[in-house]
């Protein structure tokens, strides 16, 4: 599988972001699109983010960690083909999905903050 080595020079910026801010708007899910080490190119809208993710990120070394968190479930996204459900290193659920552009691995599709299910009462 070849990879897409520079994303700066790719064309659709504005076309993903269109795409990632309307699956923010239907799912209710914060999403962001990564490149292949982990590091966001390009941001969603964020409009129902949570600061815990941006707390962590500002903390010693958090940033290089969530890359971490966020390459290595990248890679297993593409390994099996579908998307991925991980907790990152910080305890949030999240998911990836491979981005394809040409059958070439460009980045990650991130989704984070996720709740598989309400909370019951005993969870409060």
């Amino acid at each position: 599988m070849s990879k897409v080595e520079n994303f700066e020079n790719f064309d659709h910026k504005e076309t993903l972001l269109k795409i990632i801010n309307a699956f923010e708007c239907a799912t209710e899910f914060n999403a962001v699109i990564l490149d292949i080490e982990g590091r966001q190119i390009i941001p969603g809208d964020c409009s129902n983010c949570v600061s815990f993710c941006e707390i962590v990120q500002n903390a010693h070394g958090g940033k290089a960690k969530c890359q971490t968190s966020y390459k290595n479930a990248g890679i297993q996204a593409l390994k099996y083909a579908e998307p991925y459900i991980f907790m990152c290193h910080a305890g949030i659920l999240a998911f990836a999905a491979p981005l394809m552009i040409d059958e070439k691995y460009a980045g990650i599709i991130i989704c984070r903050n996720i709740l598989m299910w309400e909370p019951d009462d005993f969870f409060f």
